[in-house]
């Protein structure tokens, strides 16, 4: 009689337990020298200036041997491999790599404050970003918001 209930328990209530595993999301990863980037207003300016000037540049064919990596490293490469755009970072203070890697953490910095107004959102912050750059996303969010806006 116990294994007959323990059965039907079984069937009954495992594939509730199923479906709200499945409703578990993960927080998002973001790499460490990502989310360990400390962002600030100067940076901020000078990656509105990047972005005011990429935007008149014609576009520029992919570097050799770069591929669809999109691994940091990979991405690197790809930006260090475009001359005209290494140029722009240069004449404002940045290279290829404090550019992909401060541009993800301003992205990552707006998706955390975004989400902390989400009230739905499943958010952790202390895989995300830093308690700093959660405070910098929410003070500049509209300017990055702007900032991104502009790629798409």
């Amino acid at each position: 009689m116990i294994t007959r209930l323990l059965t039907i328990a079984l069937i009954v209530f495992a594939p509730t337990l199923c479906f709200a595993d499945a409703l578990k999301l993960a927080p998002i990863f973001v790499p460490s020298p990502v989310a360990n980037y400390a962002l600030d207003e100067p940076f901020l300016k000078k990656i509105e200036a990047v972005q005011a000037e990429i935007s008149t540049l014609p576009a520029e064919p992919a570097p050799p041997a770069t591929g669809n990596d999109n691994s940091i490293d990979g991405l690197v490469a790809s930006v260090a491999g475009r001359p005209k755009l290494v140029a722009i970072l240069t004449k404002n203070g940045l290279d290829p790599k404090n550019y992909v890697i401060g541009t993800m953490a301003l992205k990552a910095s707006l998706a955390a404050a975004a989400a902390m107004d989400d009230k739905d959102a499943i958010f952790d912050d202390t895989t995300t970003v830093s308690k700093q750059n959660l405070e910098f996303g929410k003070k500049y969010i509209d300017r990055i918001r702007k900032l991104f806006d502009q790629q798409l």
